[in-house]
């Protein structure tokens, strides 16, 4: 699992560059949950360039959206993410708990306050 973790690390920085250049459906499909994968990576290094991206990432994901837009956003793959990243809170690996509050700063920075505030 570590063997390629350097791979892992440089796919995790580019994990907002990548969604620049692909259609959101593309990104929600397969960056989304890979962009998951890599921000709870068993190597701390990949887990910190992916949690630098994720709030970028998934602003990606908003621009231009109206709100019916964002709503149906929510209650897809994204809402998915959002509530996998809440749940971590309340895990007993401390491990986990400390990630969900890395990435919850990283989605604060990004995202709307009111998105944040209503998933997280």
């Amino acid at each position: 699992e570590t063997d390629n973790w350097r791979f892992r690390h440089t796919l995790a920085a580019q994990l907002s560059g990548l969604g620049a250049i692909y259609p959101k459906s593309a990104t929600l499909e397969t960056l989304v949950p890979l962009a998951l994968d890599l921000c709870t990576d068993a190597v701390a290094e990949v887990r910190i360039a992916a949690i630098s991206q994720v709030g970028d990432l998934l602003s990606l994901l908003f621009e231009g959206a109206d709100a019916a837009a964002e709503a149906e956003l929510l209650s897809g793959a994204l809402g998915d993410f959002l509530d996998n990243i809440a749940r971590m809170a309340a895990m007993q690996s401390c491990y986990r708990r400390a990630n969900c509050v890395q990435i919850v700063a990283s989605l604060a920075v990004a995202l709307r306050p009111e998105i944040v505030d209503a998933r997280l």
